[in-house]
């Protein structure tokens, strides 16, 4: 009796901690009231450019600069065009640059990355902008905006983005770009929400 009791409670505890947990879909994302937002992802940024660029201040200074801009001017943003109420998660995942090129940000490739995002969250949807290369040469920035259910760390929707860079100073130049790619995703979510 006491085997079958046990093999009876190891059969429901998984199922009692899964049963409390939504599981997201993509249509959820219009859906939803509530949005995770958790800034921006320069862990597998390429760079590129004309002349030699010195990607130690742009890792040590302005990832992280770009990030805390992020954080105080995307949630209005998509506030005022989204209708939802947006949560800022303050930790920015600003990490050293890498030199190894992902050619296509597929669904497992970001399944990766959200794998070993550090969060406190539980459930729900969070989104993430990816920025994946700043190409001086082409004038731009390229990246993702990165849906995923919380729960399960899977991905539900990747909108590709780029935007044009240019300004003044190293960090207007390309801060405009990153500018560019989060107001693209903004309007990609209402008129391409699956």
């Amino acid at each position: 009796m006491k085997r079958i009791l046990t093999v009876f409670l190891f059969m429901t505890i998984p199922m009692v901690f899964t049963f409390g947990q939504k599981q997201y879909t993509p249509p959820d994302i219009i859906t939803i009231p509530h949005i995770y937002l958790y800034g921006l992802d320069f862990t597998f940024t390429q760079i590129f450019g004309e002349r030699p660029i010195n990607t130690k201040y742009l890792r040590d200074t302005l990832f992280g600069v770009f990030s805390d801009r992020f954080i105080k001017e995307a949630p209005d943003l998509f506030r005022r065009r989204y209708e939802k109420e947006i949560t800022v998660i303050q930790k920015p995942f600003v990490k050293p640059v890498s030199q190894e090129l992902v050619p296509y940000l597929d669904s497992t490739t970001m399944a990766g990355f959200i794998r070993n995002y550090p969060l406190k969250e539980t459930e729900g949807i969070g989104l993430v902008l990816l920025v994946k290369r700043m190409d001086k040469h082409f004038h731009r920035t390229d990246g993702a905006g990165v849906f995923f259910d919380i729960a399960s760390r899977k991905p539900l929707k990747i909108y590709t983005l780029n935007g044009k860079a240019g300004g003044f100073g190293l960090d207007g130049y390309w801060w405009t770009s990153i500018e560019a790619m989060y107001s693209r995703l903004s309007w990609k979510i209402l008129y391409n929400p699956y």
